[in-house]
């Protein structure tokens, strides 16, 4: 099981003193300790007799974090420059306080959390938000019918839905609006719209943003951007983070209802199966959708 830090990943030392000690040997020994990769863990504060650490992950697998205090005052004391007063001890909120769990509980919570982990991903996957996007939905200028669709047929396949505010044409904007999703334990995240080739579609470089697996497939490319292009073409989205998985759908009602018939059996499938499959659907409606203009006589270009 992984434990979710919500935020609170400092990890304070107390009852230590430093003479000529790299601070980097410091942050290298306590992620070794963690089983964590150099590069996360830093530290963040010296004082005399006390170091601060803060851990750059959002989550942490439970048995690197239970009864490890003994462990981490162990490998502190290895670093050279590095003494440890008879009342050191490890300090830390939320989860990473577990650090000082007695050892002799750690195998009786390592065995509850891992049954309450199960029960909480259950809870979790089942758990939607869908956003709109962009200024037209958010004037009003634009009545949002894929909200109510997705949010219906959700629903109707056992998951619990909140319909999300409508998100700004603003990529930090939507990465926090990610990030609080994801914080707040929603295990499936869909944006509709901001998926185009102009500079204001950002749904799908947000997700690449916060997603540690992510598909976003181009379902056209451009031969040269234009005054309206400024990317290379249009892409589809969906990136897992966590137990999260974030969905960019696009935003007409008839695409969002083929993307969503397409993605319907594949919502517990990894991010590439789910990307492959809307894109697949959105090519195939337009190349139908060419072929007519052409049979018509209409010069058939690049949607977009």
């Amino acid at each position: 099981m992984e434990y979710n830090l919500l935020r609170k990943t400092e990890i304070r030392v107390h009852g230590v003193r430093l003479t000529d000690c790299h601070l980097g040997d410091l942050a290298r020994a306590v992620a070794s300790c963690l089983r964590l990769p150099e590069e996360r863990v830093i530290v963040i504060d010296v004082r005399e007799d006390e170091v601060a650490f803060d851990v750059l992950l959002h989550e942490l697998p439970a048995e690197t974090v239970v009864g490890r205090e003994a462990d981490l005052l162990s490998a502190l004391a290895a670093v050279p420059g590095v003494t440890l007063g008879p009342g050191a001890q490890v300090v830390a909120d939320g989860v990473l306080g577990l650090i000082a769990l007695p050892e002799e509980m750690r195998d009786q919570l390592l065995e509850e959390s891992a049954r309450m982990g199960d029960e909480i991903a259950r809870r979790v996957r089942q758990r939607a938000i869908v956003f709109p996007t962009g200024f037209e939905v958010m004037q009003g200028m634009i009545e949002d019918t894929n909200t109510p669709y997705l949010a219906g047929e959700l629903e109707q396949m056992g998951y619990r839905v909140k319909r999300g505010a409508v998100l700004p044409d603003d990529r930090d904007a939507v990465i926090g609006a990610f990030n609080r999703a994801i914080e707040e334990g929603y295990g499936l995240v869909i944006t509709t719209g901001g998926v185009g080739a102009e500079a204001k579609d950002v749904n799908v470089e947000a997700m690449e943003a916060v997603c540690d697996e992510v598909s976003a497939p181009y379902v056209v490319r451009f031969e040269r951007p234009n005054h309206r292009h400024q990317k290379p073409g249009i892409r589809v989205g969906a990136g897992r983070a966590g137990i999260t998985k974030i969905i960019n759908l696009p935003g007409p009602h008839d695409e969002v209802m083929l993307c969503f018939e397409a993605i319907r059996p594949l919502l517990d499938a990894p991010p590439t199966l789910i990307a492959t499959a809307m894109a697949d659907a959105l090519r195939d409606r337009w190349a139908h959708y060419a072929g007519h203009l052409s049979a018509q006589g209409h010069g058939a270009a690049p949607m977009g």
